[in-house]
């Protein structure tokens, strides 16, 4: 069985009522109580700062369009969610 792959926010599109293609934006996204996003059903827009969820704890990074990157992410780390940054933090 397939499974459905995420949409991303600025990059997969749908079809409005008029017509038209738009672009999802993160007003879109679905999240926890606590903001935390599921990456399975939604990947930030690329190069984004974001907040990884790595099991019980959390680092910073961003989403390249095909990876997960960040200066103190290890390649053996699992991103489970993710969490948008604000610039004020």
């Amino acid at each position: 069985m397939k499974c459905k792959p995420a949409l991303q926010v600025g990059v997969s599109t749908y079809i409005s009522k008029s017509g038209s293609k738009l672009y999802y934006s993160y007003r879109h996204v679905k999240s926890d109580w606590l903001g935390w996003v599921n990456v399975k059903e939604w990947l930030p827009y690329p190069f984004d700062l974001v907040h990884l969820k790595l099991g019980d704890k959390s680092k910073t990074g961003w989403y390249t369009g095909a990876k997960w990157d960040g200066y103190k992410l290890k390649p053996e780390d699992h991103v489970e969610a993710w969490k948008y940054k604000n610039e004020d933090e």
